[in-house]
């Protein structure tokens, strides 16, 4: 064998074993959805933005089937926190995930619990690889937060529209797959 082979030869054998440690290396759903998971049961939120129809089914209920919930707030919300009218104390400012149809013209509602909610994962929806060494996974699901434990009427109120898209970015350190952030 000539120089030029050996080479050629190396750089096959290099190029097939980077890819058989990618490949050996892949973030599974499973994996992301239990990341995902660990993540959104360290994480709690005690105040939300319902819809006005929420807001509206959910003072309907009785106070007995919304003990659980220790509601110590509501008021109409807006998205823009420099809005005058939340700087006059009109409004509240919108928080957390806002469901579809919040703006300025469709106020929402501020709720504020006196306990906390976790979210989890329903589905991983798609891992992409977004860099050109193999090192990041960006990886997209649907979330929501978890009423389980809540009276089967205030949970259909509150999960009512309420599944959200997410993605995170997922990097390969030292051969494990971790979570780096929100995108």
């Amino acid at each position: 064998m000539n120089g030029t082979t050996i080479r050629l030869w190396a750089i096959l054998i290099l190029a097939f074993s980077v890819s058989a440690l990618a490949l050996a290396q892949e973030l599974t759903n499973d994996a992301a959805k239990q990341m995902l998971d660990q993540l959104g049961a360290a994480t709690a939120a005690s105040e939300f933005t319902l819809t006005q129809d929420q807001a509206r089914n959910l003072k309907a209920l009785s106070e007995n089937l919304l003990a659980p919930l220790d509601i110590q707030a509501t008021q109409p919300c807006l998205p823009d926190p420099g809005d005058k009218r939340v700087r006059s104390h009109q409004f509240a400012a919108c928080q957390g995930i806002f469901p579809a149809g919040i703006s300025e013209q469709n106020p929402g509602v501020y709720l504020k619990v006196g306990r906390t909610f976790h979210w989890h994962i329903v589905e991983i929806t798609g891992i992409v690889d977004p860099t050109a060494d193999h090192s990041q996974r960006l990886v997209a699901y649907t979330w929501e937060y978890d009423f389980s434990d809540l009276p089967a009427e205030v949970k259909t109120v509150l999960t009512n529209g309420s599944r959200h898209v997410g993605h995170s970015l997922f990097q390969l350190d030292s051969g494990q797959w971790k979570w780096l952030r929100y995108q």
